[in-house]
């Protein structure tokens, strides 16, 4: 387990190394706002975007999961027939995986499917769809709640929660800055304008491409936990492939909760990487 010991250190630095990256976008905004406008003006508008920013995440801890769960009609896990399997099998996992046992929801959907939702394990939930319940054996849902529970180990929604918050910064800032530049009576050479147009338009683009490196290595990190905690990636294998034979995108789905899901909704700018990636990383590292 060597090469998993350190292939975990590697994604964990990769993964603070680019929400470092995307701070540095924000200080660069700041500081070209600054030069292309009066630099009050430009402090002023980045902290008005980080206060939004600081209620956004006090509003996601106290109600996040709630507002997740409703998006998608989960419904308590106790009123399913499969209850108590995946009670036993979340518990063991928790156990091992030292963490508060996360409390349970399923959703309709016939699509293999579940995320985990709370920023902290302990007000996390794991909701799993009755697609999941119907066709996994208990292998592959170990496998499945594994990965979960790896989200949840890791803070991996505090995480994106951060990583979310400095891209909205990155691109409030940026229409701020577009805004400034049309209605500020400054006057201002040409080619500045062209430049902090271009800025503008390249920052949140590049920011978002960060974003999603870093919810695919996260997605990566989530995999390995979970063949670890199940003692191999058998089971978690077999549901990658159960889920390309029956998967359909038939889901409840918006934009925030697609990141959250075990496998992607969405093909173009995806937060997950591709099954096919994901099972050639678990062979890999695993060594089959």
């Amino acid at each position: 387990m060597k090469k998993l010991k350190s292939y975990k250190i590697i994604n964990i630095i990769k993964s603070l190394l680019l929400i470092s990256a995307i701070g540095v976008i924000v200080y660069f905004l700041v500081e070209f706002l600054s030069f292309i406008l009066n630099p009050g003006y430009a402090k002023f508008s980045a902290l008005y975007g980080l206060f939004s920013a600081v209620f956004y995440i006090l509003l996601g801890t106290l109600l996040g999961p709630k507002i997740v769960l409703a998006s998608v009609g989960a419904r308590p896990l106790e009123e399913h027939p499969r209850y108590e399997e995946v009670r036993e099998i979340v518990e063991e996992l928790s156990k091992e995986a030292k963490i508060p046992i996360p409390k349970l929801y399923y959703f309709v959907s016939n699509d293999i499917n579940a995320f985990a939702t709370g920023l902290t394990p302990g007000n996390a939930c794991i909701a799993i769809t009755t697609g999941a319940l119907k066709y996994l054996n208990r292998e592959e849902l170990a496998g499945v709640l594994g990965h979960e529970i790896g989200h949840i180990k890791h803070f991996d929604m505090m995480y994106m929660t951060i990583t979310s918050v400095l891209v909205g910064l990155v691109s409030f800032i940026a229409n701020w800055m577009i805004y400034s530049l049309f209605w500020s009576s400054d006057e201002r050479p040409a080619w500045v304008n062209i430049i902090a147009i271009l800025v503008a338009i390249l920052t949140p683009i590049v920011a978002t491409i960060i974003q999603l490196a870093i919810s695919r290595e996260r997605e990566y990190l989530a995999d390995l936990f979970s063949a670890e905690l199940n003692g191999g990636p058998d089971g978690l294998i077999s549901a990658f492939r159960k889920i390309q034979i029956v998967n359909t995108g038939d889901i409840p789905y918006n934009e925030a909760i697609e990141p959250l899901y075990f496998v992607s909704v969405e093909e173009l700018f995806s937060t997950h990487p591709p099954i096919e990636k994901r099972i050639q990383r678990l062979l890999e590292v695993f060594e089959q």
